[in-house]
């Protein structure tokens, strides 16, 4: 049986893609991923399959094909880090998987703003709560990626909301693109206004 190459693309820009992910990606002959992603790498000559909300069929795919086909999953940032790889390891020993990983989008947000972070939590609130409030008294910073519904606003107004207005919010939207842009500002402010981008990560810090 072959093993599932599971890539790290990077923060988006196909600059930021390692050396080994180009060459893994180049012996492939399927490519798996989100459509941002696909269209991210050289995809000449190669079956692709999108991934939407098909994640069942993809891994029937998987399993009647690796044993004779390279077959290469692409996904953003660094597999270890909210990425599809969690779903496989449920499905797959994690002997059959050769992990390259990517540069983080944390990484990359941390580095543009000027910060470490190996004081930060780092989470995401994709599809999901956490108690933000008791993380802020754990950590001195904290790095979400955001959804529609856990929102830039969301994220301001608990802040508001509990006598925190002050803090930094960091907002950072196609991180690495060319549009890319990086807003900074405090809470008590970024609560009123409104940005045409949806999706993003967001830092809060005590500066």
């Amino acid at each position: 049986m072959n093993k599932i190459n599971i890539v790290g693309l990077g923060p988006g820009n196909p600059d930021y893609i390692l050396p080994e992910v180009t060459k893994i990606i180049k012996k492939s002959d399927i490519l798996i991923g989100g459509k941002r992603n696909l269209e991210s790498v050289d995809t000449k000559s190669k079956k692709t399959i999108e991934i939407t909300n098909n994640l069942s069929e993809i891994l029937e795919f998987i399993k009647k094909n690796i044993d004779n086909r390279q077959i290469t999953i692409v996904a953003s940032g660094d597999i270890g880090f909210c990425s599809i790889l969690g779903f496989l390891k449920k499905h797959f020993d994690t002997d059959n998987f050769n992990i390259v990983p990517g540069i983080s989008v944390f990484q990359y947000f941390f580095a543009k703003i000027g910060k470490t972070y190996e004081d930060a939590f780092l989470g995401s609130l994709h599809g999901k709560d956490f108690d933000l409030l008791e993380k802020l008294t754990q950590y001195k910073k904290i790095f979400l990626l955001t959804d529609e519904k856990h929102s830039y606003k969301y994220i301001a107004k608990i802040l508001c909301d509990n006598n925190l207005s002050e803090k930094i919010i960091y907002l950072g939207a196609n991180l690495s693109y060319p549009d890319e842009t990086i807003i900074k500002e405090k809470a008590k402010y970024i609560l009123d206004k409104d940005f045409s981008f949806k999706l993003y990560a967001v830092i809060i810090d005590d500066e």
